[in-house]
């Protein structure tokens, strides 16, 4: 009765989204529907990865996208990279017109003049399990002090998962300048240097993190997903979410509040699941085919679930102040316009009342 009731809620949502996104904005939904001012005829929205766990907000919002797709004779794409950098480049460049980002990679980019927007972020936490290789399990186990002077795997320098793999070093008593830093770019050049020896330890994705656990290769050590786990350790960390340039938004302001709208119905509809089977079947055939292993799945879904329990689609100062401290900006670059401008929490809180959901409560880091 409970599974019956709980599915019965979440079709609602999904009904009450999708008559949303046609029934709510401030553009003119014949110019919308006929191609012309209101969309551009195609929409890449390029990611790091494809069907990433960590984004499922994104992909449980295909109906609302559909429903875009449907009202403003648009076709929409999700174009994957290895790592978000290049994700963050191909939306630069044109290629794409938005970007499923890392808060830091986009914030950085914002700081070159780059006129970006972070307007509503899909998990908190970094979206990452550190992994150590399975040979330190009986020896160090979870204490991350035992790792000194080893070598430490992330994607890239900056990034979220090499920040809060320092993060988590420093917490521990260890001075990150003696420890060897390894930047491994792509998210498949995790497991192959973590078996070859090349790292001791590595911040993953969840989908690596789940493969590395079940082949053998390596176990947990770090949940960074979890704040209850992670927020003494370096705050709530802002995962990715959706970037927007100025001008995308200037040209595009209905669609762009239709977009966030999507992407907030899609968070609620997945935030408090915790059944990996009840959340397959609120995804995309895509995403169902690429995660054929069950066990797998529930085990990245264990990982990642707790990331959205502390997020509605907005964002905090505090958080900002997590984040950037990394040692990445400095008190001059978080000072910049660009950076007082770059998180815009307003198309989430309009989200809201246009979808007409309750706001949940979030977890804190206490």
């Amino acid at each position: 009765m409970l599974k019956r009731r709980r599915f019965a809620a979440l079709a609602a949502l999904c009904t009450a989204s999708v008559l949303a996104l046609s029934a709510c904005g401030g553009g003119s939904s014949d110019t919308a529907a006929q191609g012309g001012a209101g969309a551009p005829s195609e929409l890449a929205i390029s990611t790091s990865g494809t069907w990433i766990t960590t984004f499922a907000p994104l992909w449980a919002a295909a109906p609302e996208m559909a429903a875009i797709e449907k009202k403003y004779n648009t076709k929409i794409s999700y174009p994957g990279f290895g790592k978000g950098n290049d994700a963050l480049t191909a939306m630069l460049g044109g290629s794409a017109q938005i970007c499923n980002c890392s808060f830091n990679t986009a914030l950085k980019a914002a700081l070159a003049s780059d006129e970006l927007h972070y307007v509503v972020n899909m998990n908190k936490g970094a979206g990452t399990v550190a992994i150590a290789a399975k040979r330190y399990e009986a020896e160090r186990g979870t204490d991350l002090a035992k790792f000194d002077g080893g070598n430490w795997g992330y994607t890239s320098e900056g990034s979220i998962s090499q920040v809060s793999l320092k993060e988590a070093a420093e917490h521990s008593g260890l001075d990150w300048a003696n420890q060897k830093g390894i930047a491994l770019g792509a998210m498949n050049a995790f497991a192959p240097a973590l078996q070859t020896g090349r790292i001791d330890i590595a911040m993953m994705d969840v989908a690596s993190a789940a493969q590395a656990v079940k082949d053998g290769i390596g176990y947990p050590v770090l949940n960074t997903n979890d704040l209850s786990v992670f927020g003494p350790i370096g705050g709530t960390l802002i995962g990715n979410g959706l970037v927007m340039p100025e001008k995308f938004r200037q040209k595009y302001p209905e669609l762009s509040q239709d977009l966030v709208n999507a992407v907030v119905a899609g968070l609620n509809r997945v935030r408090t699941v915790t059944d990996p089977a009840a959340v397959m079947q609120l995804m995309p055939q895509g995403f169902r085919d690429a995660r054929s292993d069950p066990q797998l799945f529930a085990a990245e879904w264990a990982f990642t679930q707790p990331g959205f329990l502390s997020t509605d689609g907005s964002t905090t100062e505090q958080a900002v102040k997590d984040t950037t401290g990394g040692g990445d900006f400095s008190e001059a670059d978080l000072a910049k316009p660009e950076a007082g401008t770059f998180l815009d929490n307003s198309m989430v809180d309009k989200a809201y009342e246009q979808l007409r959901i309750p706001r949940p409560a979030v977890q804190t880091a206490s």
